[in-house]
This record gives structure tokens, C-alpha cells and sequence, in this order.
């Protein structure tokens, strides 16, 4: 996956209601490259979790699309909340974007490294007080990814480095002790 925010791209299809299932999701992962499409079959059990970077394909038997094709929405973060109580946050949020879950977080505790987009994890003081905006998860760790990904390339590029430099320090002169 690219490390784009999930949010950013194409979010709806309305013009894909009514076409075949196949040719949908064809259109909607190449229309944006951060989301996985699948089909769901009118009638078909499937399971209720909210995943950001899915986009469901409604269709009915004959494999037809039967409703607009859509990343989830809601807000996405909450920076106006830094500074206020973390309870009256968690209402907030919750009522701002029902795809989510806010939990309270004592700032300096550890917490899961899962990665949830239906998750807002709200950081508090020792008073209760909001410290940080709260984010979608998913938007939280794709930052995440972007620090471990330049810190892994730093280490691969001194890895590499390291390796030419030996070369680079060997004499090429023909003559004995000029190097």
C-alpha cells in the first residue's frame, strides 16, 4: 500500500450503480490506489467491521451493482478538542463519526501497535485534559509508517555506504606508497 492518507482520492462512485460488480471494482481500486474493493453478494452474511481502506461492492445475483460504492465517512480528526476534558471528547467524537470508538488514553502509556480506522484513541493528562488532536487510526499510523519507512531507507543507505566505501578507499595507483 502507498503511503498516501487512506483519505485522500476518489470516495464515491456514484456513476458504477448499475454496472457489472467486476468492471466496478476495477475502476474504484484504479481510481484510488489505497483501497481494496470487494463484492458482497445481495443476501450474502458478511462481517460488520469498519476497515478504511475497503470499499464494498453491493451486488445482486447477477453480479450488477446495487448501491453507490463508498469509502467509509465521518470526521477524521479533532483538533479543536485539545485542552478540553477527555469524557466530554469522547462524546463528541462518537457523535461527530458513529463508524468510531473513542477510548481514553493516559498520555506516556503503552498501547497496542493494531492498526483500527473505526478507533480514536484520546490522550489525556494526569487532569483528564485532552493533550494531543485526536485522529482516525488509521491516519495516526500511516505517520507512523512514513518515520519507520525514512529510518529504515537511512539505515539501508548507510548499510550501502558503508559497503562502497571500502572500494572507494582502495589505491588505484600502480605505484607502491602513494596511496
Amino acid at each position: 500500500m502507498k503511503f498516501n492518507s487512506l483519505f485522500k482520492g476518489k470516495k464515491s462512485w456514484p456513476e458504477l450503480f448499475g454496472t457489472q460488480a467486476q468492471g466496478a471494482t476495477i475502476i474504484i481500486e484504479s481510481q484510488n490506489e489505497n483501497v481494496d474493493a470487494i463484492i458482497v453478494e445481495e443476501g450474502s452474511s458478511m462481517s460488520i467491521d469498519i476497515r478504511c481502506d475497503r470499499v464494498r461492492v453491493f451486488a445482486d445475483k447477477n453480479d450488477v451493482v446495487k448501491e453507490v460504492p463508498k469509502v467509509v465517512k465521518g470526521k477524521k480528526s479533532w483538533p479543536e478538542l485539545v485542552g478540553t476534558q477527555g469524557e466530554a471528547a469522547t462524546t463528541i467524537i462518537e457523535r461527530q463519526n458513529g463508524n468510531v470508538d473513542a477510548v481514553i488514553v493516559e498520555e506516556g502509556s503503552s498501547v497496542s501497535d493494531d492498526i483500527r480506522c473505526d478507533r480514536v484513541r484520546v490522550f489525556v493528562d494526569d487532569n483528564g485534559i485532552v493533550k494531543k488532536a485526536p485522529k482516525v487510526e488509521r491516519e495516526r499510523s500511516v505517520e507512523r509508517d512514513r518515520e519507520r519507512r525514512s529510518k529504515k531507507e537511512r539505515e539501508r543507505f548507510r548499510e550501502t555506504d558503508s559497503k562502497r566505501q571500502p572500494e572507494a578507499r582502495q589505491c588505484r595507483s600502480s605505484l607502491p606508497m602513494t596511496c
